[in-house]
């Protein structure tokens, strides 16, 4: 396996440190998880397409939480605990994480794995970020009319209201609340562990549930349609378990592995155990059993009883279950970034709301689009037992995806062979299809919606990809490449050498005493580089060249964070010609201001007073052949609608009015736009400048 260990996160497991990140990480990683036994095992008997169709007996009760047991064992604690977890990228993980890894490997079936199946599961992430925060702080403050039938009406919007809290709060960030939630989501799994193993207590019958026959007999004694449904809902238990692998990156893998197997793992199996047996002693007393029955609230109300008690679960439950939807929503801002980072999706403003923290950020439009989104679901289905009919489809999708695209990994990375990786990550992948076949059952009840959202965020990424790195990236290639940085170095020295100012066949290009940098997409380091198209835009249109001309790129590396000393690449060309490679992280934020002023104080410049420079930036122009076919210009204009929707590239690299500059330095009051025409044809695009002066 891999033996990357994160540099961040190499103190003892005995120390204070450690614990602490073992106490945030409960906060975060296992909050959607956690919360699942609030609806999981009444759906499974009390839901509105269960109730009456899955007979409340003893052997059925043993086998549904048998089911869940093994579920939360080879689901949760083997493969991702014990293999997916050291599966990272630098230290990181998640989707966009086991992508990198593919990059450069070769392997059959690569082009649909990384091309369609892994920006699926992208998709599919962003499906259930919409529902989990509308099905958890529903499902929790449905609580309340266990104590009385008059919050029936208010329930709805209680948690409409709760939610837009939630989401109006976001800006602020997470930094100074996050070991809270860690204090919390302890307190959470202590009280649900306590409840769950008293009612064990009382009904030692309910751990013959571990032997995996009453699971495998209770679905066969249902029938294939009726298990199918069944299995639909126990998938809800390991809603929330792509957490673990997404947040490698904030905590280590280690932290998250004994938050889990000391922590939420033990008190998660006390409480569905608890349940069951709650429901076996129920059936022993002759008690009813009504449909609608919250079935964790009852189980609690028979350990704990009253309504005072009652009310502060509610209200546990209910920071709980707001807790679990921080962890999605930062999930989506972090999965956002990355996407951004890669190249799949157009720049948005990303505000980071933490200096210590890196991946603590907010993102204003998504952040908004998301609860736009929730509230909608909260509006429409009305209640998590409805709710919960949209939920499984794409987790259960998530999770085939990774067990599949774990098979390459495995054997490209850490030397398995093909029927080793094969045979255990197919028995994981095996499962999965049952459950995402479970799930498909709930598809004209809700199930199409993170389907939808999964399928439509696809589109739109690889169409966004396509457009950018590849209709533009060549079109930009190919311009660029037909001048080296040897022309350039050449025609600026004869500048130089004639005073500034090249009168050649009736033309003129003139030195202005100033100091330009231009933004530049891709690095130049050498000088058999291409020219920047840019630059040569510029020249045409101006007939002037800077005295000094600074070449600046940012290197989005797939790793999170660059360490500051690798941070910049400088070279000197001569002729008062510069460039400069500012290398980022994907968790990190290219700020334009702060990088003129580090970079000032290199020795390269330290004749040069880089907060007068002026910043030139290009701008593309796509321009559309009326001769391509139909379908050709539905790709392109989809792009464009794109390119639209993004933020601005200066605003996006931190030249922005709120922070003019970085201690006075080339702050967006320097900053000037060049637009470069880009014509799309039926063979690609190509970049059409005037060719008045072909000096230049």
């Amino acid at each position: 396996m891999s033996d990357h260990k994160s540099p961040d996160h190499t103190y003892s497991i005995f120390s204070v440190p450690f614990v602490l990140t073992v106490i945030s990480a409960c906060g975060v990683v296992y909050g959607d998880i956690g919360t699942s036994v609030l609806y999981t095992f009444r759906e499974i008997f009390f839901g509105p397409e269960t109730y009456g169709q899955v007979p409340i007996t003893q052997d059925h009760i043993l086998g549904a939480v048998s089911l869940v047991f093994w579920s939360l064992v080879f689901l949760v604690t083997i493969k991702y605990a014990t293999f997916v977890l050291y599966a990272d990228h630098n230290g990181e993980g998640g989707t966009f994480a086991l992508l990198a890894q593919l990059k450069d490997a070769t392997f059959f079936g690569k082009t649909i794995l990384t091309g369609f199946l892994l920006i699926l599961s992208a998709g599919f992430l962003y499906g259930e970020g919409l529902i989990t925060p509308a099905i958890s702080i529903l499902s929790a403050v449905e609580g309340l009319e266990a104590i009385t039938d008059q919050f029936e009406p208010v329930i709805v919007w209680l948690a409409a209201g709760i939610l837009l809290a939630l989401f109006s709060v976001q800006r602020e960030g997470t930094a100074k609340v996050g070991l809270w939630f860690g204090y919390l989501m302890l307190v959470w799994f202590f009280c649900i562990g306590l409840i769950g193993a008293m009612q064990v207590w009382r009904h030692p019958q309910i751990c013959a549930a571990v032997n995996p026959w009453y699971g495998l007999t209770f679905l066969s004694t249902l029938g294939f349609w009726k298990s199918l449904v069944v299995l639909g809902f126990v998938t809800l238990a390991v809603t929330g378990v792509e957490a673990m692998y997404a947040d490698m990156g904030h905590f280590g893998r280690l932290p998250i592995q004994v938050g889990w197997t000391m922590v939420a793992f033990p008190c998660l199996l006390c409480n569905y155990f608890g349940q069951g047996g709650f429901l076996l002693g129920q059936l022993q007393d002759g008690a009813l059993l009504p449909p609608g029955l919250h079935l964790f609230y009852a189980t609690f109300q028979d350990v704990i009883p009253g309504k005072s008690p009652l009310l502060l679960m509610v209200c546990l439950a209910t920071m709980a279950t707001i807790i679990a939807s921080q962890a999605l929503i930062s999930g989506a801002y972090s999965l956002t970034s990355q996407a951004i980072a890669l190249g799949y999706g157009g720049r948005m403003e990303i505000t980071h709301t933490s200096s210590e923290h890196p991946g603590q950020i907010y993102m204003r439009t998504l952040n908004w689009l998301l609860c736009a989104g929730s509230l909608l679901l909260i509006f429409t289905f009305g209640s998590s037992s409805k709710l919960a009919a949209a939920y499984g489809l794409a987790v259960s999708g998530v999770m085939l995806n990774t067990s599949i695209t774990m098979i390459p990994v495995a054997t490209t990375r850490w030397a398995w062979s093909w029927p080793r990786a094969a045979l255990l990550f197919g028995f994981f992948a095996c499962i999965e299809l049952t459950f995402l076949s479970a799930n498909t059952l709930k598809f004209a009840e809700g199930g199409f919606i993170p389907l939808l959202i999964g399928l439509g965020l696809f589109a739109a990424m690889s169409n966004y990809h396509w457009g950018r790195m590849t209709l533009l990236a060549e079109a930009y290639a190919a311009y660029a490449n037909s001048r080296t940085m040897r022309w350039l170095l050449a025609l600026k020295q004869r500048l130089i050498d004639h005073g500034g100012v090249l009168r050649e066949d009736f033309r003129v290009l003139k030195e202005a005493e100033r100091i330009d940098i231009f933004m530049i997409s891709r690095p130049v380091t050498k000088d058999t580089d291409g020219v920047p198209v840019v630059l040569r835009a510029y020249l045409k249109r101006h007939g002037t060249v800077a005295k000094h001309v600074v070449l600046l790129s940012i290197d989005q590396q797939q790793r999170p964070v660059v360490a500051p000393e690798k941070k910049y690449t400088i070279t000197t060309f001569g002729a008062d010609i510069y460039g400069i490679v500012a290398a980022y992280g994907y968790m990190e934020k290219p700020d334009v201001p702060r990088i003129v002023h580090e970079v000032n104080a290199h020795p390269e410049f330290e004749k040069l007073d880089l907060s007068l420079a002026n910043i030139e930036i290009g701008e593309e122009e796509i321009l559309i052949d009326p001769a391509l076919p139909w379908f050709r210009k539905l790709w392109v204009g989809a792009f464009l609608w794109q390119l639209k929707l993004s933020a601005p590239a200066h605003r996006f690299f931190g030249l922005t009015w709120n922070t003019p500059a970085f201690e006075d330095f080339a702050g967006i009051d320097h900053l000037s736009k060049t637009v470069v025409p880009v014509f799309v044809h039926a063979d690609g695009a190509t970049i059409r400048l005037p060719d008045r002066d072909r000096r230049v």
